[in-house]
């Protein structure tokens, strides 16, 4: 009996349910009550004083900046890990949108935060809390004080499927494109990036495939 209970809590199902209640958990550390939801680009506008108080925002992971360069700003190199990435409105099969990842994060060296953060995957979304502790050269410098990997992702397979889509309905192959705008929507997505795809895709004639025409 011990042994059968034993293989049952170390099994693949119960290891997922335990991974997802962590994960779970770790959101809703993150989503403190006193965080307030914004996009980058909110935080972003030019005003007199930068953003107070701890703000929840969602970015797209691009990589750790090994050199940069701090000013007069309260961080560095020492005591920070510097993060590019993409917020989270720029769709990353959008070529302009996928050379410019325009965000920018500092997280204090010895955390949670820094360690995920390190090991995080290109493109992984991840909800971070953190607080606007500079505004300098038309940017808000943000130190992350907390984060997890967000629920929906959007995977490098849809990155791929939807731009090979969005080649061919440049070449005008519009039953080839809608094969992998298919594809490209299969993963579990987060609603904006899911509907900016259905907006592109072409229309069919089939009446039980509801997509969107291209505007």
């Amino acid at each position: 009996m011990v042994e059968k209970y034993s293989m049952l809590l170390f099994s693949p199902q119960v290891g997922g349910l335990l991974v997802a209640g962590l994960r779970s958990l770790l959101v809703a550390a993150a989503a403190t009550p006193q965080a307030e939801h914004v996009s980058w680009e909110e935080v972003s506008v030019p005003r007199a004083q930068p953003m107070q108080g701890n703000l929840q925002l969602v970015l797209q992971f691009h990589s750790i900046e090994h050199d940069w360069e701090p000013y007069c700003t309260p961080f560095s190199d020492r005591t920070h890990l510097a993060v590019r990435a993409w917020s989270d409105s720029q769709l990353p099969w959008v070529r302009t949108e996928y050379n410019n990842p325009r965000a920018r994060y500092f997280v204090r060296r010895g955390t949670f935060a820094e360690r995920l953060l390190a090991r995080a995957a290109t493109h992984e979304r991840i909800v971070v809390v953190g607080h606007v502790r500079a505004q300098f050269l038309g940017q808000p410098w943000i130190e992350v004080v907390a984060a997890c990997s967000a629920r929906e992702q959007i995977p490098l397979g849809t990155v791929l499927h939807a731009s090979r889509a969005i080649d061919l309905l440049q070449r005008k192959a519009a039953r080839l494109a809608l094969e992998q705008f298919k594809r490209a929507l299969a993963a579990p997505l987060p609603a904006h990036a899911r509907e900016a795809l259905l907006r592109l895709m072409p229309v069919r004639e089939d009446p039980s495939v509801a997509v969107s025409a291209v505007k």
